[in-house]
């Protein structure tokens, strides 16, 4: 535990982690106001808002991960490979867009049943 709090104080520029947070906050608050739009909409609106919250989540997950990690210094020399790091990008935006289309398309047969008499 002790390692953890010194690796977030001694070795993580804090500007960089407030930046995380804030680039966090607005993308889930713009995926959350797409996808309500994508609830309230049916037909090609619906797919098309949905879509646009998928990527909005994805983008935010990626990107407050990625200056995440440009704010660690382990006062080693690294890199990144910009092939590996454009696919963590597709992966986190197509898991995003995925959950997102499994909550507005998915149907709860519980919450549609008729309720129980005893």
């Amino acid at each position: 535990m002790l390692r953890v709090i010194s690796s977030l104080t001694t070795e993580h520029d804090w500007r960089l982690v407030t930046i995380a947070g804030v680039v966090c906050f607005l993308a889930s608050l713009t995926a959350i106001r797409l996808f309500n739009r994508a609830c309230a909409g049916d037909g090609r609106a619906r797919v098309t808002w949905t879509a646009a919250a998928g990527v909005a989540a994805g983008c935010g997950i990626w990107t407050t991960h990625f200056i995440g990690l440009l704010a660690y210094d382990p006062r080693l020399p690294t890199a990144y490979d910009i092939s590996l790091t454009a696919l963590s990008f597709v992966v986190a935006a197509a898991l995003a867009a995925g959950g997102l289309v499994v909550a507005a398309y998915g149907h709860n047969h519980r919450a549609s049943a008729p309720p129980r008499r005893f």
